[in-house]
């Protein structure tokens, strides 16, 4: 179950390194649609027998240099932008704010906050 700044995952959403799908079936719950990508086609793959859903699509990239098809109204991270190299902290939250569509949020489940602007908080923040 999603709780907190998750749970208002809504709209078309963008789950980022989804890995096993842990979230993704809940996000399906509450969203029109959601893009779950990740890089591993062994993890994808469990992803996919996990949150299987008529509004989900599964992508198999690395997100570092997929490009969404579109704007999403949330971008959902779940621990992953905690693992992404200080070097390229600007281009990932430069493609996180790519990807969502005016007023849309990031929310993000647990992780240091390096590099992620002072108040934008655990709860998203909206695009610039």
């Amino acid at each position: 179950m999603l709780r907190g700044s998750a749970g208002r995952a809504a709209g078309d959403v963008l789950e980022p390194a989804c890995g096993t799908g842990q979230w993704t079936g809940s996000l399906a719950a509450r969203a029109r649609s959601v893009t779950a990508v990740d890089a591993s086609p062994e993890v994808l793959g469990i992803a996919q027998a996990r949150a299987a859903s008529p509004n989900v699509r599964f992508d198999q990239a690395d997100v570092f240099k997929w490009r969404p098809p579109h704007r999403f109204d949330t971008v959902f991270l779940a621990f992953f932008h905690s693992h992404v190299p200080p070097s390229r902290l600007g281009d990932f939250w430069n493609t996180v704010a790519a990807a969502l569509a005016p007023h849309g949020n990031h929310l993000h489940r647990r992780g240091p906050s390096r590099g992620r602007p002072r108040g934008s908080g655990c709860g998203g923040a909206s695009a610039r």
